[in-house]
């Protein structure tokens, strides 16, 4: 199981977004099982280097937040950028 640590997110919104992208940071949201979504900010350096293992996409991911908060999740979908190597959104759903 993959663990990735996250912040929970305060600001939403486009600008929001963008000021996370240029601190090379994306957003990203988790959802599912009735309950609160949660919005996360995730670490571009780290998710680009593990993104490549072939298991992410299939296998359970473990995702702890500042608050020494656990989730278990699994990727839903992912958006990249139209032209440079770099995520802009990933939606996680729980399990």
């Amino acid at each position: 199981m993959i663990t990735i640590k996250a912040i929970e997110r305060n600001l939403y919104g486009k600008s929001a977004s963008r000021r996370l992208r240029i601190n090379n940071q994306f957003p990203g949201i988790i959802y599912g099982n009735d309950k609160k979504n949660i919005g996360i900010i995730v670490d571009q350096k780290f998710f680009m280097n593990i993104q490549n293992k072939s298991t992410m996409y299939k296998n359970f991911i473990k995702i702890i937040l500042s608050d020494e908060k656990t989730i278990v999740v699994k990727i839903k979908s992912v958006q990249y950028h139209p032209y440079k190597p770099k995520l802009q959104h990933i939606d996680f759903i729980r399990t």
